[in-house]
């Protein structure tokens, strides 16, 4: 039986913060007055309109209401900013009693200029361990300031579909009776060996990505239920863009090149996987679309399912109801089939997966991802098997010979259509036009003033003959001298008459790293470089603000915490990684009043809600504090009244109208074993990048699933223009002065890598006498997905006091991307000993230790590479 807003039996509560229930605030210790909560930032209004949701459900016969377990209607208002809609980094979801979810913005992206869509995580018991893992799709339509959204998580898959009438309809899904049938290859399309699939380039765009473009009609019925089809589709592109991510696939996209409407509506069966190329030829014609889908509204005509895709084929059907069964069906088009025990696949791994707690695409398809060995959900099971469920590994073989069903016409967002023409030796979207007398390959562009082999890199800033050396701009070798007065990052050259902190502004603009604050921290942003993970609580007045302050390191940031009215009042942050029944954790924060106030007290406390759904509080620290920092700590265990739901972090504490300064936050499991002492740090990327940045801020660094030495990550370094760009890690508070270490490794080259590759490991270092480059080991790294481990001892040796030590891990030719896993730093009492040392007479990264190299002998810093 279907449900309306009559038959629930309760209403929404309005609720605080972005919680799914409401939060009291804490009890006062000896102190029994109250505070009226005020609600925060909230999506939805919470209202039960009875009699709009029947009349709603009398006159108009919608499938999506047929179809659901239950809805409502409500109204939503985003704000404006400067012409844009703007949907927040966190909000609260109030769907339907009891079913309210608070969203964590996680990527966002801009399609045609006027769509924005914002992929989100509600929390999931079985995957919210996974940090960049989206259950939420929210497509924001510039224009109309609507939205379209599909959020799924444990309790069932919600639909938001904006209306004719200015509110929207809130469905709770019901799963369709019939879902599809595997069907055998259509007409239009052949199985294609393995071979075959291989022999496929794809088409790429500049960044190597495969890209499959998509079209997507509707009906003339669909198209009036969904209410805005370009959000729609660009909502049904972006639910298989985001399961290949949470699978593990970065490089592989789906792009909408185009919709249409149809006045043909047989309903969603498989006959109609033969039509819909014919009514949308013209289409299809002009925009070339490797994929063709349509939307239609259930007619129960014989064979009806939820939606239908043939082997390999190249279209789909679906019904309006069933947004989620899209991408199962895009499935079928890869030539994945249901679930193994069922049989029948070309391909012996082309399956899904149901491991008894989580199904994937194609095989029940309530957990967003396509099967895969490599992702375990929360309870330790891989949501594949390596021989008989493996979709993403059908994908990589499969998506460059679907990105080639049809020439795209469609120009990618970094495609110059008017680029090269066939057999002028130029590839598109080289840089290089005829006849401009560049080589393809040869690093330069038209116009930079350089010409091939004159030792120049494109970008650098010199000509040839300006006896200036290339990466002089404050990079390895650029020539600085100690003392001048620049350091490096300031954003001076050497020599330009400048000063950093003279009072021009001209100043460091990095962040303070802290290596040992991010390491094992479950608490994001633990120091405030940004606010984006942290809310006011609890009245209405509270604000937060970034505090800065300059110091050797750079910048360090600590939030500054105004108009409190009450004692609770403060800061929060719901924590993303699931605590541990039976383990114990350490908390630390530190807390500091402003100059002008009195001593009071600092309090930390966690929040969390039981499987009844009911809140309640347990306090980890409480101390004086006073004008100036102070470190409050402790151990604790979870003290967990059940199954814990959600927990949150809060920190609160002074009286009312005092301002709260809060910085450095950690919660991380207490190693109850005796560390060894002589270990300076592990970096494994389990849980983050652990500090690593992009060296002179060049390319980028993410946590990949791609590959991994131990556990599921590593650190993937992309999107390299230069040799020296790479890893950057900074070791002031790490690396000691005259101590011997041993520094080990393990390094891969990307999979479209076909040249090994030189990795160049150095220190850069300050002392009294200035600065220095030091190298600490050069290797050769081969092709291949292949782990080279490294091990190599080194001592930095100053003149002096050791100021500064950064170690840097670059050295790949640019354009080739690499991983860094197990990265291990340990005190030894080894002699390093080694040829190469800090002013002798090498420049750092040329290739060369003592071999008779000296500067200004006509070499460059990559003359060995």
């Amino acid at each position: 039986m279907k449900k309306s807003l009559s038959q629930k039996k309760s209403v929404i509560p309005l609720v605080p913060l972005l919680l799914t229930t409401a939060i009291q605030a804490p009890i006062a210790l000896g102190n029994n007055s109250s505070s009226q909560a005020i609600a925060p930032t909230e999506l939805f209004s919470n209202e039960n309109n009875v009699s709009s949701t029947a009349a709603y459900t009398h006159n108009i016969h919608s499938s999506f209401v047929k179809h659901a377990d239950y809805f409502r209607e409500a109204n939503l208002k985003l704000k404006q900013s400067n012409g844009k809609y703007y949907f927040p980094e966190q909000i609260t979801l109030n769907l339907f009693s009891g079913e309210a979810f608070d969203l964590r913005v996680v990527n966002r992206e801009t399609t045609n200029g006027s769509l924005e869509v914002i992929y989100g995580q509600v929390f999931d018991s079985a995957f919210s361990h996974l940090e960049n893992y989206s259950n939420a799709i929210i497509t924001l339509n510039h224009l109309t300031g609507k939205i379209t959204g599909i959020i799924e998580n444990e309790l069932g898959t919600y639909l938001i579909q904006p209306q004719e009438n200015g509110r929207y309809l809130l469905i709770k899904q019901k799963q369709p009776e019939h879902f599809d049938e595997v069907l055998p290859p259509t007409s239009q399309s052949a199985l294609f060996s393995t071979a075959e699939a291989k022999e496929a380039k794809g088409e790429k765009d500049k960044n190597g990505n495969i890209v499959i473009d998509v079209f997507l009609g509707f009906s003339d019925s669909a198209a009036k239920e969904v209410g805005d089809i370009q959000a729609t589709a660009t909502t049904y592109v972006a639910s298989v863009n985001n399961g290949l991510k949470n699978s593990g696939i970065n490089n592989i996209k789906l792009r909408l090149v185009g919709t249409g409407v149809t006045n043909h509506n047989l309903g969603i069966i498989p006959d109609v996987l033969g039509k819909v190329e014919e009514w949308f030829k013209a289409d299809i014609d002009k925009l070339a679309p490797d994929l063709v889908g349509v939307v239609q509204t259930p007619t129960d005509a014989p064979k009806s399912a939820a939606g239908w895709a043939g082997v390999t084929g190249y279209t789909q059907v679906v019904g309006a109801p069933w947004p989620n069964a899209w991408r199962h069906e895009v499935g079928h088009n890869v030539g994945g089939l249901h679930c193994s025990k069922d049989g029948g696949a070309q391909w012996k791994y082309a399956y899904g997966f149901d491991n008894g707690k989580s199904r994937t695409h194609m095989c029940g398809n309530s957990s967003n991802f396509y099967s895969t060995p490599l992702v375990k959900d929360a309870n330790g099971l891989a949501l594949g098997d390596t021989e008989t469920a493996d979709m993403v590994k059908l994908w990589k073989e499969r998506a460059a010979i679907m990105s080639e069903h049809r020439t795209h016409t469609v120009p990618f967002p970094d495609e110059d259509p008017d680029g090269d023409k066939p057999g002028d030796g130029d590839k598109p979207g080289d840089g290089d036009k005829p006849g401009d007398g560049d080589k393809p390959g040869d690093g330069d562009k038209p116009g930079d003033g350089d010409k091939p082999g004159d030792g120049d890199k494109p970008g650098d800033g010199d000509k040839p003959g300006d006896g200036d050396k290339p990466g002089d701009g404050d990079k390895p070798g650029d020539g600085d001298k100690p003392d001048d007065g620049d350091k490096p990052d300031d954003g001076d050259k050497p020599d330009d008459g400048d000063k950093p902190d003279d009072g021009d502004g001209d100043t460091p603009t990095t962040t303070c790293p802290k290596p040992d604050l991010l390491k094992d921290n479950i608490i994001q942003h633990p120091d405030f470089n940004q606010l984006t993970q942290w809310r006011a609580y609890y009245t209405s007045d509270v604000k937060l603000e970034q505090k800065s302050e300059t110091k050797d390191c750079g910048t360090d940031y600590k939030v500054n915490i105004t108009g409190r009215n009450s004692y609770y009042d403060g800061v929060i942050q719901k924590i993303q990684t699931p605590l541990k029944k039976d383990t114990t954790y350490h908390f630390s924060a530190n807390f500091q009043l402003a100059a002008d106030q009195e001593k009071d007290f600092g309090l930390a406390a966690l929040a969390l809600k039981s499987e009844l759904g009911i809140f309640y509080y347990q306090y980890l620290a409480i101390d004086q504090i006073d004008q100036t920092e102070k470190k409050l700590s402790g151990d604790f265990q979870l003290n967990a009244l059940g199954e814990i739901k959600a927990a949150h972090l809060l920190l609160f504490g002074p009286k009312g109208k005092k301002s709260l300064i809060i910085d450095e936050v950690k919660i991380s499991e207490k190693d109850n074993n005796v560390p060894d002492p002589n270990i300076v740090f592990e970096h494994s990327f389990e849980t983050d990048t652990q500090g690593w940045q992009a060296a002179w801020k060049m390319g980028t660094l993410s946590q990949s699933q791609d590959r991994s030495k131990d556990g599921q990550f590593s650190l993937h370094i992309n999107e390299r223009d230069h040799w020296y760009a790479g890893g950057l890690l900074a070791g002031t508070e790490l690396i000691e002065a005259n101590q011997a270490y041993t520094l080990s490794l393990s390094a891969s080259l990307g999979k479209d890598v076909k040249e090994a590759q030189k990795l160049d490991i150095q220190i850069f270092y300050v002392d009294d006498e200035g600065y220095h480059w030091q190298r600490v080991n050069t290797s050769k790294i081969p092709v291949g997905d292949a782990w080279f481990d490294i091990a190599t001892d080194f001592a930095i040796k100053p003149e002096g006091t050791l100021k500064r030590a950064d170690l840097y891990v670059f050295g790949p030719e640019p354009g080739t991307d690499f991983y860094i896993d197990a990265v291990k730093l340990v005190k030894t009492d080894k002699d390093p000993g080694g040829d190469d040392t800090p002013d002798d007479g090498d420049t750092p990264s040329d290739g060369d230790s003592d071999n008779g190299d000296t500067p200004d002998d006509g070499t460059t810093p990559s003359d060995d590479k």
